[in-house]
């Protein structure tokens, strides 16, 4: 059990003048990438990548502008939750259709947040932590038939800015600033068990304390680096080996 470096990490690009989360892939791992914040403040722009062509196209903005909301997909649709607008934390998830180009609006997240977990696993979506009014360790479920939310057992501590993948039974969460102190960033990795709805530490990550890092799963195996260490960017990639 542990972490090794990956020798091609020089090739992963660090984006810092546009920050956001929102980032799914969907049917034939077209990217979509949106929102984000510059001089100007959060903003609504949305972009598709098709890697067969190597180029970028604009997609119909997010329903309004958000700074730190995060993004996931289901494979069919990408869904993106909570964020900043300017004036306040939100608790929107909209969702993405790449069929009709649009987006609709679903239940709302149960408190606001900003820069909270979001990962996808059997029809459902897991999101936690972030910032609300106050530092949240909160989890909770959205179930995509039944389009509601529902309360699972709480992280073991609060804090924002952390990335999570699903892998079968499991969810991994990466460091993040730990009791949304922003001067911390942690090396201690977490994963939640579907099962006995539980969390537990798993092996500190090697790479060091990191926050906003960045996150995927291939064939099993859990991949993760980027993100900064508080304050300085940091552009390397580790896999973790259970």
């Amino acid at each position: 059990m542990g972490y090794l470096p990956r020798m091609d990490s020089q090739v992963f690009p660090s984006f810092r003048n546009r920050r956001t989360r929102i980032c799914f892939c969907y049917w034939q791992l077209h990217l979509c990438w949106g929102g984000g914040y510059t001089c100007g403040g959060p903003f609504a722009l949305s972009y598709r990548y098709n890697p067969i062509t190597d180029t970028w196209t604009s997609i119909a903005p997010l329903p309004s502008p958000r700074h730190g909301a995060v993004g996931v997909s289901d494979g069919q649709y990408g869904y993106v939750l909570g964020g900043w607008s300017g004036n306040s934390n939100t608790t929107t998830l909209f969702r993405y259709d790449p069929s009709t180009n649009s987006w609709t609006s679903l239940t709302s997240y149960p408190t606001r947040i900003w820069i909270p977990f979001l990962t996808y696993q059997n029809n459902s979506l897991y999101a936690g932590l972030g910032r609300s009014f106050s530092c949240e360790n909160s989890f909770y479920r959205y179930d995509i038939s039944s389009n509601s939310w529902s309360s699972l057992n709480a992280h073991i501590r609060s804090g924002y800015d952390g990335w999570a993948v699903s892998i079968p039974d499991l969810i991994i969460v990466t460091g993040e600033h730990p009791n949304c102190n922003p001067n911390d960033c942690s090396d201690q990795f977490y994963r939640y068990n579907f099962s006995s709805n539980t969390w537990s530490p798993i092996s500190p990550f090697l790479g060091g304390g990191r926050n906003n890092l960045i996150g995927g799963v291939v064939e099993g195996r859990y991949f993760t680096g980027m993100g900064a260490a508080c304050s300085v960017p940091v552009v390397d990639w580790w896999m973790y080996c259970p």
